[in-house]
């Protein structure tokens, strides 16, 4: 406290260490991306990327999806489609506050339900945890680690609301427990866009995962749950191949973010039918770009469908 307010100390605000959640920025009029994180300000947008360069991040993307050929898993091709889907869900987190606006605005009066809250579900050892520090490192540069989920609260996600900052909010590894009647994920899924959300609030995707199914009733109709049905083995073949793609540095995010602010600011109907179709539509594009065809694994489609 100073005698006019208040002082506030740029390192530590920017931190994410220091604060355990970065501050993201999504600016439409500027149409940027910028995050503060390791004590700077980082941009992330670019008008393009050259096609050379633009093919090397879509492969690095493709070599991570196929590490699923190197789990125990009932269909690969399923299980590399619901990886791609989750990724798109991740990267789209950052847009969701605008998003909702534009469903909004082009369905006509205010949408309660905003963006479906993504729950990723699966037996331990399936790559949750490692997709999203894979996620997180593609959205902004570095690998960061989730909230746990044990910690997870309602007094807790309303205090994280305060930041005003567009990341996603990952809480990994829920416990059963959470689950259970009287736990705190009713609340918090009913309440996070149909209560909590004002226009005038910046509100970061809700991102979820654990070892069970959201259980049945209004709370699933809020959530995108997406299984992650592989089972890795604990190797060090497996960890060193893991580690070599996280420390790739793909930036197609600073590219995907371009493209996506643009759309939304030249909104169509369709683009309301689900929450991915524009993120589906800049994939698409990015793959035109780099003359890469479209995997058989990329999901063109809903998961769902």
């Amino acid at each position: 406290r100073v005698d006019d307010g208040l002082a506030i100390n740029p390192k530590l605000y920017l931190d994410h260490r220091s604060i355990s959640y970065p501050m993201m920025r999504v600016d439409m009029d500027t149409e940027n991306v910028s995050i503060g994180i390791s004590s700077e300000r980082k941009n992330l947008t670019v008008d393009s990327i050259p096609p050379k360069l633009l093919d090397k991040y879509l492969e690095h993307i493709e070599r991570y999806i196929q590490t699923a050929k190197r789990s125990k898993t009932r269909d690969i091709r399923v299980a590399m489609l619901s990886m791609y889907e989750a990724l798109l869900c991740v990267l789209s987190a950052p847009f969701s506050t605008e998003y909702h606006k534009m469903n909004s605005l082009q369905v006509g009066g205010m949408q309660k339900r905003g963006p479906r809250i993504l729950h990723l579900f699966g037996p331990s050892s399936n790559g949750k945890t490692h997709f999203f520090w894979f996620a997180s490192k593609l959205l902004t540069g570095e690998r960061i680690d989730s909230l746990a989920g044990e910690q997870i609260t309602k007094k807790g996600v309303r205090g994280y609301l305060m930041f005003n900052s567009a990341f996603p909010m990952i809480y990994d590894d829920l416990p059963s427990n959470k689950w259970n009647k009287g736990g705190p994920m009713d609340p918090i899924i009913k309440n996070y866009w149909d209560t909590w959300w004002a226009m005038d609030y910046v509100f970061p995707q809700l991102i979820l995962s654990s070892n069970d199914r959201c259980p049945p009733g209004p709370i699933k109709t809020r959530v995108k749950e997406i299984e992650f049905a592989m089972k890795f083995q604990d190797s060090p073949e497996n960890k060193k191949h893991f580690w070599k793609l996280l420390t790739f540095e793909n930036q197609i995010f600073k590219l995907f973010s371009s493209k996506y602010i643009r759309k939304l600011k030249n909104p169509k109907l369709s683009y309301c039918e689900e929450e991915l179709v524009i993120a589906r539509e800049c994939f698409k594009e990015m793959y035109q770009e780099a003359g890469r065809p479209l995997p058989d694994f990329f999901p063109i489609k809903s998961l769902e469908t």
